[in-house]
């Protein structure tokens, strides 16, 4: 590729490219706060960074399943005993 004058790099895994020092200089990352006790999440920065008006990440998003119930009750229309079998069959 660089012979034929393309540009061409590496591509890198998530976790090679939020180590890379001048991703991290940049500041192309932000650390989101859990939404119930769960782990501090690594998300890409809102781009580009402007001086005046920077953006942030207020919140990472539900959680994993949390709104399962829910959406099963209220866009299926399960019901309670449903429920229960998927949970026992462990699909939920």
């Amino acid at each position: 590729m660089h012979a034929a004058r393309v540009p061409a790099g590496p591509i890198l895994s998530p976790a090679a490219l939020m180590a890379e020092p001048q991703f991290q200089q940049r500041g192309m990352f932000h650390v989101a706060s859990p939404t119930s006790g769960g782990q501090p999440l690594t998300l890409p920065a809102m781009l580009p960074v402007l001086s005046g008006t920077p953006g942030g990440t207020r919140w990472a998003g539900p959680e994993l399943g949390e709104h399962t119930e829910a959406v099963l009750r209220g866009e299926l229309g399960l019901g309670d005993a449903e429920l229960a079998a998927l949970r026992e069959k462990g699909a939920i």
